[in-house]
């Protein structure tokens, strides 16, 4: 009896509960009308054509001017699947604002809205898709924000942090959580929006800043803003774009003092500390979203060590465990011509430097001041670093000196002048070179001498220990097709004329100091050729050797003398081959004839011998002139003019016959015993003059008479390649060959 009255009561109930639905049914079913609703329905804007309804359900969204149920009027009511007061029911979710869902409706687009807590007016109401949020012009700081996404059909995550004055960065808040801070007058200096889980849609964001006004727009995390200058965001628009190729970007990390490393920092970011006096000692800096060419390279000016080598792509640059400050540093792009790297430093006692770019020094090493602080940023724009080759250079000077803070190049002045101060170290190194090129230098430092060489970029000198620099010679090593030109600045003397491919600059034994120097990289040239003279004293030359060792650009041999008794020409036993060895081995040669001629009839009888013979031998081709050697005792008594005329006789024979001629003899004979003035302009004047005890290397004034003479004999200690014994050495200033 039991079980009966149960299933009675229970049947009551369900009839109860289909009685309703059945009502309800039949009141919707005259409105569909057959299953379609014709007429156009327009409702805010929205418009509604040709709906579908299928079984009594509306399939489409359907927008109904009137839906009378159960005798009462509801307007502008929303159908969607089942119909409910005054909600809409999608996959279960009730969303209770009608005026949001119809914007929504309208453009199914992912959207973002917005609001800002603002500074004396509090929060201002949303908006969306690019707007303005807080206020320009009014010196108002915006203090908080919240940020969601419209239309967010893909549950795409919106996520944010801010910058906040005297807080820093607070900890990321999603989708219309508010960050920031309200009723503490705090100001907002920075911000940054992305987007998670979404592989279609990027961020796009851009902030009015006090003073600066609007910024440029940034995307997906990136820094909008001013860290480190107390400047508040005053307003924001934030949009929703199609994904944004990944942007070119920077992170980077510094140790600090009695903190170590740092998290990794991304654009714009501040890295290290201010307001703590702790020191950054290392750094570590990388690009994100490169391609495989492109690279980030930098340097830092360490305490006690001074410029450290070029670190790139993340490797570590400066010390750690050494507690040693980094005074400056450098950053510059590899790889691409339409990205910029821009950088400033926060320095102790100094703050903010302004901003540097493409491998400018940001920092102040000559007043030792500490970087504390760092932000680094990519800017698409030309940029500016030249492709051309060139070289760069640093000189260590004794005392603080606002040169200190530049790398000079190219020809520019480094160092001072008129302060007497001391260079005491230098470095140099090329850019943009050729693959396994190199630059090499060595310094003459004061109650030392010379060190061994240095190359690219190594120290060279005595840094910090106030012994100057007194001289310096510089070389190129795999560049052929190049000059290294440099002239310096000496104590109590001034600029000395260009040097050039590892001549020497500067004094040696005098103790006077280096000040300043200039260095620039030219197409190649000599200045001087360095050559020998020879004769039968030097017996029989290995050509082979000499050639190969690159010790001479010229050749002069003798071609003999004339003897009056034999009334014929006395040929030098080498000669011959000489001349027929330096043709193979193409060394540019020169000849000259010893005169023992005491009248100018003489001394025509000694042209005319050299001519027939040089002829008749077909030994008639020569890069150089025959010198008319005249210095025997004998012809000092005829007189300047006697010995004048005869030099001219001698040559204007050998001239007629088609050779190039000049005259030959020590400095004392040329000024007292000739008429130089008198020699016609085309003939060469070849001197000898050697200085006291000199080793056969090359004279310190090596233009000491380039301004009077075309070749200068310097020496007869020359050792050379290929030559047992002592050589006569030769430092030519004309270019004959």
């Amino acid at each position: 009896m039991k079980k009966i009255i149960c299933c009675i009561i229970i049947g009551i109930l369900i009839i109860s509960m289909i009685l309703p639905i059945i009502s309800n049914a039949s009141n919707i079913e005259p409105i569909l009308d057959n299953n379609i609703i014709e007429n156009n329905i327009d409702v805010d804007g929205v418009i509604g054509k040709n709906e579908i309804v299928d079984n009594g359900e509306v399939v489409n969204n359907v927008i109904e001017n009137e839906i009378v149920e159960d005798d009462t009027v509801i307007e502008n009511e929303v159908i969607q699947d089942n119909i409910t007061d005054n909600e809409i029911v999608e996959e279960n979710n009730i969303i209770e604002d009608n005026e949001e869902f119809i914007d929504v409706v309208a453009n199914n687009e992912l959207g973002v809205k917005y609001s800002t807590h603002v500074q004396d007016i509090g929060w201002q109401e949303y908006v969306e898709n690019g707007e303005q949020s807080g206020t320009t012009g009014r010196n108002l700081k915006i203090e908080a924000i919240k940020i969601e996404l419209l239309n967010n059909i893909s549950n795409i995550n919106i996520k944010y942090a801010t910058f906040v004055q005297g807080i820093g960065w607070q900890t990321p808040v999603s989708n219309g959580q508010v960050i920031g801070t309200t009723k503490k007058n705090l100001r907002m200096e920075a911000i940054k929006i992305w987007l998670e889980s979404s592989n279609e849609y990027s961020v796009a964001y851009r902030t009015h800043i006090q003073d600066y006004g609007w910024q440029n727009w940034t995307y997906d995390g990136n820094i909008s803003g001013v860290l480190g200058e107390d400047k508040k965001i005053e307003a924001i628009e934030i949009k929703i774009v199609p994904k944004v190729e990944d942007k070119l970007s920077v992170s980077y990390s510094s140790h600090v003092q009695d903190i170590g490393w740092q998290e990794e920092k991304q654009e714009l970011d501040l890295s290290g500390t201010t307001g703590r006096n702790l020191k950054i000692e290392a750094l570590k800096i990388s690009l994100r979203n490169s391609n495989a060419n492109m690279s980030i390279k930098y340097r830092v000016y360490v305490e006690n060590i001074g410029w450290h080598e070029w670190r790139k792509n993340g490797e570590l640059a400066g010390t750690t465990g050494h507690n040693l400050r980094v005074f400056g540093i450098r950053i510059q792009l590899d790889g691409t011509k339409e990205y910029s790297v821009y950088y400033r430093v926060h320095s102790q006692d100094i703050g903010w430097s302004n901003w540097k770019k493409n491998g400018e020094v940001a920092g102040n090493i000559a007043d030792y001041k500490k970087i504390e602080a760092i932000q680094i940023k990519i800017v698409k724009e030309k940029n500016s670093i030249s492709n051309s080759l060139g070289v760069e250079y640093y000189t260590y000077l004794q005392g603080s000196s606002s040169n200190e803070n530049e790398i000079e190049s190219n020809g520019k002045i480094s160092g001072t002048t008129g302060q007497n101060r001391i260079i005491d170290a230098i470095q140099i190194e090329l850019q943009n070179a050729p693959k396994n090129s190199h630059i090499k230098y060595k310094t003459h430092i004061q109650n030392i001498g010379w060190v061994d060489w240095s190359r690219d970029g190594q120290l060279s000198g005595m840094k910090d220990s106030n012994l100057k620099i007194e001289a310096i010679q510089i070389e190129l090593e795999g560049m052929p097709d190049n000059t290294v030109e440099y002239k310096v600045h000496v104590q109590d003397i001034g600029w000395t004329d260009y040097y050039i491919d590892g001549e020497i600059a500067g004094t040696t034994g005098k103790n006077k100091k280096i000040e300043a120097i200039q260095i620039r990289i030219v197409p190649k040239y000599k200045r001087y050729f360095k050559g020998i003279d020879v004769s039968y004293w030097q017996g029989q030359i290995d050509f082979d050797r000499l050639a190969n060792s690159n010790q001479i650009d010229y050749m002069i041999t003798r071609i003999g003398w004339y003897s009056s008794s034999k009334q014929k020409l006395m040929v030098d036993t080498q000669f011959e081959r000489n001349y027929r060895e330096a043709k193979r081995k193409n060394i540019p040669l020169g000849a000259y004839v010893y005169s023992y001629a005491t009248s100018v009839e003489e001394a025509r009888r000694e042209a005319q011998s050299v001519v027939e013979y040089l002829k008749n031998t077909n030994q008639t081709q020569y890069e150089l002139p025959i010198f008319y050697d005249i210095e025997n005792d004998n012809q000092i008594q005829l007189g300047k003019d006697t010995i004048t005329r005869m030099c001219i006789e001698f040559c204007e024979v050998l001239k007629n016959a088609g050779f190039s001629v000049g005259v030959y003899s020590y400095s004392y004979w040329l000024e007292n015993y000739m008429n130089l003035n008198s020699l016609p302009s085309d003939y060469s004047v070849w001197v000898a003059q050697y200085d006291k005890n000199h080793d056969g290397s090359l004279p310190e004034n090596i233009y000491k008479y380039a301004n009077k003479y075309d070749m200068w004999q310097y020496s007869s200690k020359g050792k050379v390649e290929g030559i047992d014994g002592d050589v006569d050495v030769n430092i030519c200033y004309k270019k004959y060959f």
